[in-house]
């Protein structure tokens, strides 16, 4: 990756993704849970790591989209392109999206268990991105590690994950949609 990964906070929409036009049937769908994940498809070590934080994600509170899907590309317009490569990211419910080391807390609140670790993501920012970047700098070097066996049960995982239905919100919840 030439860029390194940095710590976006972009307002995608001030209202929620629920009811945010243009943005697509996927990214909307997955608003009405909690949060949408937008990953690298083409890296291994990013597939694996998202479809471990799916399987720790039993309510399905999480959605989750490739970076290089048409969707993808509309979430993140804002940030160019080795910026969108350059990290995972999270489009929050209400149309934050955070990047790299900055999407541990709000996803980590979303998980069973994971208030603690999220608590302390937020309260050492910097501690968290700078683990982060370690991390992703080498995504390729541990990728190689991930047998293609468990390549292909991630990317299975995602894939039932995208094409579950998304629990509707009860009215007032700020996500007033009916299922389709």
């Amino acid at each position: 990756m030439s860029a390194s990964p940095t710590t976006h906070l972009v307002r995608v929409s001030s209202r929620g993704m629920g009811e945010q036009p243009g943005i697509g049937e996927a990214a909307s769908r997955a608003a009405v849970g909690h949060g949408l994940i937008l990953y690298d498809v083409d890296c291994g070590f990013c597939r694996w790591s998202v479809a471990k934080v799916l399987a720790w994600d039993r309510r399905a509170k999480l959605g989750v989209l490739p970076i290089q899907s048409p969707e993808g590309a509309r979430i993140l317009a804002a940030l160019d392109r080795p910026a969108q490569l350059a990290s995972w990211h999270f489009l929050t419910a209400d149309g934050d999206l955070r990047s790299g080391g900055a999407v541990f807390a709000p996803v980590l609140r979303l998980l069973p268990g994971g208030a603690a670790l999220a608590a302390l993501a937020a309260a050492r920012p910097d501690a968290t991105m700078r683990a982060y970047r370690a991390v992703a700098s080498r995504r390729a070097a541990f990728g190689s590690l991930i047998s293609a066996a468990a390549k292909g049960r991630a990317d299975e995982r995602i894939a039932r994950r995208r094409r579950a239905p998304v629990p509707v919100r009860p009215a007032g919840s700020g996500f007033d949609r009916s299922p389709a």
